[in-house]
């Protein structure tokens, strides 16, 4: 008993939080939704952010199916991807999120991979962590997970990044996968 009351105090002091914070609880599709129903966000904000900042920006889409999502280096892109990954997350665990509205399917995994380091103890290169992520990624989701990847290819030039970033897209449509894949490179556009 004394972990439902935790658990209800937990979630109490999230709807508490969340209605301080002008978050909503997205709808969400049904478990029996086997349609790829899309990703709908009205009015999404970075979590971190609050709303009323003048310099909070709102980003309102349509997710349905792959996303290419480019710009130039500091424009959000990154911030956009986190931003949908953890209302995405938090709706399906069953919580508010930082949106004026929302409808979200049911995702089986959610998959984020952004900047990659270099890890000399274990002799990897930021490069081999970036491929190793994404060996992961093709291995272990499916077509019910959400996908997003920020600027692959990053760890090495950038005519093999975009070789490798038009695979990746290639691969993400042939799946049928939801995903948002961001980049600079724009030389993927010409493949």
């Amino acid at each position: 008993a004394g972990k439902r009351l935790h658990a209800h105090a937990t979630h109490g002091a999230h709807a508490a939080e969340a209605n301080r914070r002008g978050w909503v609880a997205p709808e969400m599709h049904s478990a029996d939704d086997r349609s790829g129903s899309p990703l709908v966000f009205e009015g999404l904000w970075p979590y971190w952010m609050d709303a009323r900042d003048p310099g909070t920006v709102l980003n309102s889409f349509d997710m349905d199916g792959l996303v290419l999502l480019t710009g130039p280096n500091m424009a959000g892109k990154s911030s956009l991807m986190r931003g949908i990954t953890v209302a995405a997350l938090l709706a399906n665990a069953g919580l508010y999120a930082p949106a004026v509205g929302g409808e979200v399917p049911r995702f089986d995994a959610f998959f984020l991979r952004t900047a990659s380091f270099d890890v000399p103890a274990e002799g990897k290169s930021a490069f081999a962590m970036e491929m190793d992520d994404v060996r992961v990624m093709t291995s272990e989701c499916s077509p019910r997970s959400l996908i997003m990847l920020d600027e692959i290819g990053r760890g090495t030039s950038s005519k093999e990044g975009s070789a490798l970033g038009t695979a990746l897209l290639e691969w993400l449509d042939a799946q049928g996968m939801p995903a948002v894949f961001a980049t600079h490179l724009h030389e993927i556009e010409d493949h």
